[in-house]
C-alpha cells in the first residue's frame, strides 16, 4: 500500500517499479490512519471491497447537508447511497432505497428536528436496526433525543459545527473540519459493523 504526502510527489517517494499501483495521499491524521487500515483489511480479503453507505435524513430539513456528505464519502472511495441521486428514472423509488438500505455497512442517520415525523424516515430507522445495520447517529441542536431509538454510535451536534446560522434546510452546511471527523468515523464503524453483521448472521444460521 504505497503512500506519500501528497499525491503530486509520487515520483520522490515512491520507486518506478511500484509506480503502477495506485498510491494513498497520507498525511498521518487519525481519520487518514482509519481509512489506511480498513484499505490494508480490504487487500487481505477480511472486508469486502464494496464500501456500502446509505444516508437517511428528512429531504426538507437536512438536504444540504446531506449533499455535502455524499460529495465528501464519495471522494473517501465509498459507494454512497443519496435517495435524490441513487435511483434511476423509473424506477420503483422505495423498493430501490429498500434494496440499498438492506445491502449497506453503514447508515448515517441525520436527526434533525422533524425527522421522526416523516413516516419514511422512522421506516428507515425501524429496518435497519431489525436487520442489524450499524448506524451513526447525528442529533442536531434542538433534537430531542428519542428514548426508542436503537443506533450504535451516536454524535450530539453543536451550533460550532455548522459554518454559519444555517442548521436545517439547502443552505446549511457543516465545518470542514467536522467532515473530515466523520469519515474517519464511518471508516472505524465500517470495519466493526460488518464484523458484527457476519457474527450475528452466522449465530442465526447456527441456531
Amino acid at each position: 500500500m504505497p503512500t506519500v504526502p501528497d499525491i503530486k510527489s509520487v515520483t520522490a517517494f515512491i520507486p518506478e517499479k511500484l509506480r503502477h499501483i495506485n498510491c494513498l495521499p497520507f498525511s498521518g491524521s487519525e481519520s487518514e490512519l482509519k481509512r489506511l487500515a480498513t484499505l490494508l483489511l480490504e487487500n487481505f480479503r477480511l472486508l469486502r471491497p464494496d464500501r456500502r453507505l446509505f444516508i437517511s435524513y428528512r429531504r426538507t430539513e437536512a438536504q444540504g447537508i446531506a449533499i455535502q456528505l455524499y460529495e465528501k464519502l464519495d471522494a473517501l472511495g465509498f459507494d454512497v447511497f443519496l435517495d435524490t441521486r441513487g435511483v434511476p428514472p423509473a424506477a420503483d423509488f422505495q423498493s430501490v432505497l429498500w434494496h440499498r438500505l438492506a445491502d449497506s455497512d453503514v447508515v448515517l442517520l441525520l436527526d434533525t428536528p422533524g425527522f421522526r415525523e416523516s413516516r419514511w424516515t422512522r421506516e428507515e430507522l425501524a429496518r435497519a436496526n431489525a436487520a442489524s445495520i450499524q448506524i451513526l447517529h447525528f442529533l442536531w441542536p434542538g433534537a430531542s433525543p428519542d428514548a426508542t431509538s436503537a443506533f450504535s454510535e451516536f454524535h450530539e451536534l453543536r451550533s460550532e459545527h455548522f459554518d454559519s446560522a444555517n442548521q436545517v434546510g439547502e443552505r446549511a452546511r457543516l465545518m470542514s473540519e467536522v467532515l473530515d471527523s466523520i469519515g474517519g468515523m464511518v471508516e472505524s464503524l465500517r470495519a466493526r459493523a460488518l464484523s458484527a453483521r457476519h457474527r450475528y448472521l452466522v449465530d442465526n444460521f447456527c441456531d
